[in-house]
């Protein structure tokens, strides 16, 4: 059934017409249903992305990755855990196979049943499309995943997985992503996203493209599975691990402020908390050259001499700090809040924000403001999320990009620009250091 679908609707490539194999998702196979024009992407993107029919654990090290496509055997949950709590980076894509006992120890569930979804290639349900939900690397350039009778993925835990597509609502998930421990893993809820002739989509090609880099980004080899693979030899060590983080960093706490709408004392004191929270956790585990904790927030009177975003990350001091997360956190922050101020439901695209300035009457200046202070955001996530050694962020960096992100929120909520509030340093001598 799947076959005749694709068939009718995706034109057929000349190299699939002489396909090396019949198999479904044979990486040496040109036929439309391979997944050799994946591995020319890898090729490409300068990834090291080897086809294999037996997996040896014991090779395996935490820069390497693991990419496993439909797989029909048993699949070595312990191993896989074990190799994502070193650090490693493993993605699953699997709508009707075997990795359901993996997704349930990653506290996801898998719906064997057609997402809900009107949204669908040429209006077929059988083809459902699925949107960016949140900000990744995975979603990177990507407007729509076309999928073919597709899984649902739902997390399990109390808290709601975020995924990084879905079909309309975050727990009717496509592609899920995060860290687990000291990896990265993707779940994909239908391989057939990666085939040839599915890669001829400019949104999947542009996912594949971010999903190699994604499983290179520890800078080692990613190795390819699927159907009946085999694995030998085991990792050393405990598969236990903790919940994994799937979602991003404060995700569920920014959303419950956007709709619950409590008294302002009360949610400024809950988000100092969490931002606090968020920092001193950081300071436990990352090492940060030049940091003090000088106490000065906890003194009466102090909070109002240092308001706003910029009070809340005095703990970050130190000529040498780096303030990224501080800015990863402003840049969620500042989606929440226009999407409040302008009357919004997410998600919501960057241009449908613009928009809707557009009709409060901001200027086109401003909006072009906007635009480039929304993609430096996204290039700051983009590049903790792949690369091994973190961007660092200077402190005139994270104030710049803090004004700039005030002098919008004003702008959307219809007030004046502040000259005394939004002056902005030189951006050519306000830049990010590795």
């Amino acid at each position: 059934m799947r076959a005749a679908m694709l068939a009718a609707l995706f034109w057929a490539s000349p190299a699939g017409a002489q396909g090396e194999s019949d198999a479904d998702y044979d990486p040496r196979s040109t036929a439309w249903n391979g997944l050799s024009s994946l591995v020319e992407i890898a090729r490409e993107e300068g990834v090291r992305l080897e086809a294999v029919d037996v997996v040896h654990f014991r090779d395996l090290g935490p820069r390497d990755g693991l990419l496993v496509v439909y797989p029909l055997g048993g699949v070595p949950e312990g191993d896989i855990l074990r190799l994502l709590k070193r650090g490693g980076r493993v993605a699953i894509a699997d709508d009707f196979g075997s990795a359901a006992p993996l997704l349930a120890a990653l506290h996801v569930e898998r719906v064997e049943s057609a997402p809900a979804t009107a949204d669908a290639l040429h209006g077929n349900p059988a083809l459902p499309i699925a949107r960016p939900r949140a900000l990744h690397a995975l979603t990177e350039g990507v407007d729509a995943l076309v999928t073919n009778h597709p899984a649902v993925l739902r997390g399990t835990s109390e808290d709601p997985v975020e995924p990084a597509f879905d079909f309309g609502a975050p727990d009717r998930a496509a592609v899920i992503a995060g860290k687990v421990e000291l990896g990265h893993v993707a779940l994909l809820s239908d391989p057939s996203i990666l085939i040839n002739n599915m890669l001829e989509h400019p949104g999947n090609r542009a996912f594949a493209r971010n999903l190699v880099r994604y499983l290179g980004g520890g800078g080692g080899r990613v190795l390819l599975a699927h159907g009946e693979f085999t694995s030998v030899g085991t990792l050393g060590g405990s598969a236990a691990f903790s919940p994994p983080d799937l979602l991003p960093e404060f995700n569920s706490f920014l959303r419950d402020l956007a709709s619950a709408r409590p008294p302002r004392g009360v949610v400024e004191t809950l988000g100092l908390l969490s931002v606090l929270a968020m920092l001193l956790g950081i300071g436990l585990t990352v090492p940060l050259a030049g940091h003090r904790y000088d106490g000065r927030w906890l003194r009466p009177g102090y909070r109002t001499a240092a308001a706003g975003f910029l009070g809340k990350v005095q703990i970050f001091r130190g000529a040498r700090a780096s303030y990224l997360y501080p800015a990863l956190v402003l840049r969620r922050d500042l989606e929440v809040r226009l999407v409040e101020a302008l009357g919004l439901h997410p998600p919501v695209t960057v241009e449908a924000i613009l928009d809707a300035l557009g009709r409060r009457g901001v200027d086109a200046g401003s909006r072009a403001d906007l635009r480039r202070l929304l993609a430096r955001l996204d290039r700051l996530q983009v590049r903790a999320d792949r690369g091994s050694t973190p961007p660092r962020v200077s402190a005139g960096r994270l104030a710049g990009l803090a004004q700039t992100a005030e002098r919008m929120l004003r702008l959307a909520a219809g007030m004046k620009p502040d000259p005394a509030k939004d002056h902005i340093t030189d951006p050519a001598r306000d830049h990010i250091k590795r």
